[in-house]
């Protein structure tokens, strides 16, 4: 590693975050390297300096206050603040999952030729073993988009608050959804 890369990691070193290849690269260019250990050095001491600041709770009536002086009305939530993040984040993961489930079934409807929905009509007890098949096939498709996005999200966000980590699920499921809707719906054909 060269002292840019190291220099990013410095950070990561002092929270412990870093894996065990990481750490020990980094270990062994700050041995060799005294502008980096400078900067590791300068870095710990902020780090210390704030650890030991006191933190002051502000009082209760401490947003009524702030709210008066701007010249506001101060309606206090009606709910604690995990509880607004708590209902977000399911709806946002429920929406996420209709989402893929409306584009599976929509593909699914999209794929039908007419030949096979006259199979279907003259052999119904077929059509249950063709859409439980189709649904087991969806379902595989989306657990491979899933677990392939949450290893994905999982690199980009470690060590990212859990508010963070669902906006940026959130909004990837939401570009996704998106595109391969823009791609997938029949396109007007020209005479």
């Amino acid at each position: 590693m060269d002292c840019t890369e190291i220099k990013i990691n410095l950070q990561a070193l002092i929270d412990n975050i870093l894996i065990k290849d990481e750490l020990q690269s980094v270990k062994a260019h700050l041995k060799t390297c005294p502008a980096c250990r400078s900067e590791l050095n300068a870095l710990r001491s902020v780090a210390d300096g704030l650890a030991g600041l006191t933190l002051y709770e502000p009082s209760k009536d401490f947003n009524r206050t702030v709210f008066t002086r701007l010249g506001l009305e101060y309606q206090p939530s009606l709910f604690p603040g995990w509880l607004s993040w708590s209902v977000a984040g399911s709806l946002s993961l429920l929406l996420s999952w209709l989402a893929a489930i409306a584009v599976g079934l929509s593909l699914t409807a999209y794929a039908m030729k007419p030949y096979k929905v006259l199979f279907w009509l003259q052999h119904p007890g077929k059509t249950i073993s063709d859409v439980q098949m189709a649904l087991v096939k969806i379902g595989f498709a989306i657990n491979d988009t899933v677990g392939f996005l949450a290893n994905l999200l999982g690199f980009l966000l470690k060590g990212s608050s859990l508010p963070a980590q669902l906006a940026v699920a959130s909004i990837v499921a939401f570009a996704i959804i998106s595109i391969t809707i823009r791609f997938l719906r029949p396109q007007p054909k020209y005479h």
